[in-house]
């Protein structure tokens, strides 16, 4: 039997040497987690086993805040114009 070693990957370097700033140290350290996340999920994609395919067709239901839009926009529809209305009379 053979057992796995994991391998450490090298980052590519961000700038061509010399006195390094802030900056640079930043870049080069999310190049380096960049670089770990490509690795990491490479491998994960080649031993996880395939996403099972689900049990119901996946729908898109829109709606505004219930199951019946029609309800709430009708109520706010209403109160609209009696706003409207109480305005005119008010005055």
């Amino acid at each position: 039997m053979t057992s796995l070693q994991p391998v450490q990957v090298e980052p590519l370097p961000m700038s061509s040497g010399g006195k390094s700033n802030k900056t640079q140290q930043e870049l080069e350290k999310t190049n380096e987690t960049l670089t770990m996340l490509s690795a990491q999920s490479s491998a994960d994609a080649m031993y996880d086993p395939p996403v099972p395919r689900p049990v119901t067709q996946p729908t898109i239901r829109e709606a505004f805040c219930g199951s019946d839009p029609h309800t709430l926009s009708e109520y706010l529809m209403i109160v609209a114009l009696g706003l409207i209305v109480y305005g005119f009379l008010a005055k």
